[in-house]
This record gives structure tokens, C-alpha cells and sequence, in this order.
């Protein structure tokens, strides 16, 4: 960290190889489009470089960038939220949950994927990061609720209202 603060080009570039991929695979799921994840994590990595003195423990690194590219993330969400509403989102999603899916997964289960990727595009940010980063990466509700910057009752009320609407997903695209 001291080599990156006084601008040691190779320990940036050390550090940017050791957490691109997890920033970069996270902001994938949350967002669904490659060019918007692209964007986002060199956005991260800048602000995360101009900011390295507010990392005090190099282990806290990742969540540290999970952090600051959720903030990014959540601004994404807000301009295509706009775009929709005039008329404007012409991107398509081009890395759904489905299309990351490991080349071996079966048909079943991608008709899942699929399902949850429909689902997905029907919850507010404010449920979809909390629930992807839970239930898609794995974090725990301790976990989700610092990169969220809210309260852990907080975080299990979004995720409940996420899953109330996945069953009612799911069972109104099983009836049809």
C-alpha cells in the first residue's frame, strides 16, 4: 500500500492484477452487460488508486473495491432506469446469467438461469444488487449490508421482498 501511495506504477499494476477479475466477474453478474461492467471497474480502480490512503487494512482490499464499484453500480442502474423511462435503453444485456453459465450446464438448468435472469430485470437496484450479491457471489448478510452501506435488517428486508417477488415469478411463469 505505501508503494502505491507514493505512485510506484508496478505496485499499482500488482495490485489492479490481483482484484480486477473479482471486481470485474461481480460487476458482470450485478449488471448483465459487459461494455457498462468495463466501465465501471476502470471508474473503480481510478477512484480506488486516488483514494488509497482510506485503505488501512490491505486484506479488506477486495471489499474495499466491492464497495466502491457497487456505488458505481447503483449509478448505472440509476441512468438506465432514466433511459428507460424516456424511451432511450437501447442496450441489451449481453452477459445475463445464462450466458455465463459454464459451457457444460444443462439445459435445465439454464432454463433457470434464464427464468432468473427475466426475474431479475424485474426488481428495483435495491433489491437485485443485494440479492445477487447474496445468493449469485455468496457473501453474507454481514457482508452485503457494508458493501450496501445499510443495516443488516435493512438488507434482510430487501431480500425478503426479492424473494416474495421470485415466487411469485416463479409461479406465475409455471401457470402459464
Amino acid at each position: 500500500m505505501l508503494r502505491i501511495r507514493e505512485g510506484e506504477q508496478r505496485a499499482k499494476a500488482v495490485f489492479y492484477e490481483r482484484h480486477v477479475r473479482a471486481v470485474l466477474a461481480t460487476v458482470i453478474r450485478l449488471l448483465g452487460r459487459r461494455a457498462d461492467a468495463a466501465d465501471v471497474v476502470q471508474e473503480t480502480f481510478t477512484h480506488a488508486f486516488a483514494e488509497i490512503g482510506q485503505l488501512r487494512d490491505p486484506n479488506a482490499a477486495r471489499a474495499w473495491l466491492l464497495k466502491i464499484a457497487l456505488r458505481r453500480v447503483h449509478r448505472v442502474f440509476r441512468r438506465r432506469k432514466l433511459l428507460r423511462l424516456l424511451g432511450m435503453d437501447s442496450g441489451a444485456d449481453d452477459a445475463t446469467l445464462e450466458q455465463l453459465a459454464d459451457s457444460d450446464a444443462g439445459p435445465e438448468l439454464r432454463t433457470e438461469l434464464s427464468m432468473i435472469d427475466r426475474f431479475l430485470g424485474t426488481l428495483p437496484a435495491s433489491q437485485r444488487a443485494p440479492w445477487m450479491l447474496h445468493v449469485v457471489e455468496g457473501l453474507s448478510l454481514e457482508e452485503v449490508a457494508r458493501l450496501e452501506d445499510c443495516s443488516l435488517a435493512t438488507v434482510k428486508r430487501r431480500l425478503r421482498k426479492a424473494n416474495e417477488r421470485l415466487t411469485r415469478h416463479v409461479r406465475g411463469g409455471r401457470s402459464r
